[in-house]
């Protein structure tokens, strides 16, 4: 038993990976036999498009074949029957590992634990492959079929079919409660059909006769085969189609309350499996930066995706245009969700509806959450992700840079220093909100172009940007964090040198 436990339920384990694959070889070749055998099937009834194959050989040839492949097909399901026993016998209930019980109660537990563990969904889909191996059931062949369902190790993020049967047995309470007011209302139905009318009504001669009528009654099908004659009857049969009314109301209302939830979250996921890369991040967006939609459509290179994640519901008001991902900014797995790996850069909003310095926690939080997902990304990129986060408080400048920031933007100092300097410097600050005003005139930072070489002097710089329609403001050395605006003409450029200038887009090639 713990050979076989260690085979069919200790994952990652070398004896689990070698009986998944004899399993799967034998569930692809089972699938293909199957369609063999319906295509020969066809050809010796010579009907459909297969029966042209009996004009390739003679039929007793295709009939031995068939044969054969029967026998294979038998040995298969008897195969897969020795695999689902031997995977409900080697599974051991953790009750057992936690309770001390006694002897009795422990083969009890066993019994039971063991049965609900083949009533599970892909437990109950592996049982109906293998009722096929009773010569009267061999019509449900096709349900081996769902044995693909396996393939859920194959969804790299979201699984919606293990999904979808978690929400089934998550509430199987409710599931259990409604199945057995369904399957008690047929007995009574079928029950009562079959003594008030076997004597009268030919159509009824046995329970099974009157269990049919109920169940086809119960859900509103009405096959019409069977039909009560007696008053007594089509009482009873009124009384059915009102409960039947009651009974799909129920299912509906469980059914669509217990997979709401499972729809909703394979939909956050769609954009984590999709293959995007190179696209912008806003982290922590709320209806206080409205004003920066439009600014990032303007701004933003025609194509670029635009994905925004906070946690709360899209607004209403958000383009179309832009993807919106639900979720938590400080949860490094809420992460994964806007492929921050794969992005080429990511700007982290602070909140207006909060105070300031607990906004630039949020922002702090979000910051080092950042980085430690970036951390155990496995994500080999040619450039590193591009991190500008918007401080409220100048005090928490510094805090932002430690935190993993490249850029920081200190939107509300900047607002007041440009109220400040329109008071004492009265004209200029429509000049300067006309330059940092999207579609307009904007200051970009470049690396020095190879057209330049090392020792360049700042007025040959000039003069080129000059030439492209730009204007050359100052100078970024790199290597010693050192801004210059308006340095001397005869200074010389380095070549780790960056250029400022003020243009209407961006001239010079990143060499980055």
């Amino acid at each position: 038993m713990r050979i076989l436990h260690r085979m069919f339920h200790e994952r990652g384990t070398r004896a689990f990976r070698w009986t998944e694959g004899v399993v799967w070889t034998i569930i692809a070749f089972s699938i293909l036999l199957f369609g063999v055998e319906l295509i020969l099937t066809e050809a010796l009834a010579d009907r459909g498009w297969a029966s042209w194959l009996t004009a390739v050989a003679d039929k007793p040839l295709w009939e031995g074949l068939l044969e054969t492949l029967r026998l294979v097909d038998l040995l298969i399901l008897i195969l897969f029957s020795l695999e689902l026993v031997s995977r409900v016998l080697s599974w051991r209930p953790p009750d057992l590992d936690f309770y001390e019980r006694d002897a009795p109660e422990v083969i009890w537990l066993h019994l039971v634990r063991r049965l609900g563990y083949l009533l599970r969904p892909m437990s109950v889909i592996d049982l109906v492959a293998i009722l096929a191996v009773h010569p009267y059931l061999r019509g449900l062949r096709a349900l081996r079929v769902l044995r693909l369902l396996r393939l859920w190790h194959l969804f790299r993020h979201a699984n919606p079919v293990t999904d979808i049967l978690e929400a089934f047995w998550v509430n199987r309470l409710l599931y259990r409660a409604a199945f057995a007011f369904l399957a008690a209302v047929t007995l009574l139905g079928g029950l009562s059909i079959f003594l008030i009318e076997r004597t009268e009504n030919p159509d009824i001669n046995t329970l099974g006769d009157g269990l049919w009528w109920a169940l086809v009654t119960l859900t509103t099908v009405g096959f019409g085969d069977i039909t009560p004659i007696t008053p007594l009857g089509r009482l009873l049969g009124a009384g059915m189609m009102i409960a039947g009314m009651f009974t799909l109301a129920t299912f509906a209302g469980l059914v669509g309350s217990t997979l709401l939830t499972s729809i909703l979250n394979f939909r956050v996921e769609q954009f984590r499996m999709s293959n995007t890369v190179g696209h912008l991040v806003v982290l922590g967006y709320t209806e206080g930066s409205r004003l920066l939609l439009p600014t990032l459509l303007e701004a933003v290179p025609r194509g670029l995706r635009i994905a925004l994640m906070a946690p709360h519901e899209r607004p209403e008001d958000l383009p179309r245009v832009m993807d919106w991902i639900s979720g938590d900014p400080a949860r490094q797995h809420h992460l994964d969700r806007v492929r921050l790996a794969h992005a080429e850069s990511v700007l982290v909003v602070g909140r207006r509806d909060i105070s300031p310095d607990q906004a630039d926690a949020q922002t702090l939080l979000t910051l080092f959450t950042i980085r430690a997902h970036l951390g155990q990304a496995k994500v080999s990129r040619r450039r590193p992700l591009h991190v500008v986060a918007e401080i409220l408080d100048a005090e928490n400048v510094q805090h932002a840079r430690t935190a993993g920031a490249d850029e920081v933007i200190e939107s509300t100092q900047v607002g007041f220093s440009l109220l400040t300097h329109a008071v004492i410097a009265p004209g200029a600050a429509p000049v300067v909100s006309h330059m940092v005003r999207a579609g307009s005139y904007n200051l970009y930072e470049d690396p020095l172009p190879a057209a330049l070489p090392p020792g360049t002097t700042f007025a040959e710089a000039c003069a080129y940007i000059r030439q492209r329609g730009a204007m050359l403001i100052g100078v970024h050395e790199t290597s010693e964090e050192d801004e210059v605006i308006n340095p001397s003409q005869d200074r010389e450029l380095k070549r780790d040198t960056k250029l400022i200038y003020l243009g209407k887009e961006r001239l010079l090639e990143d060499r980055a």
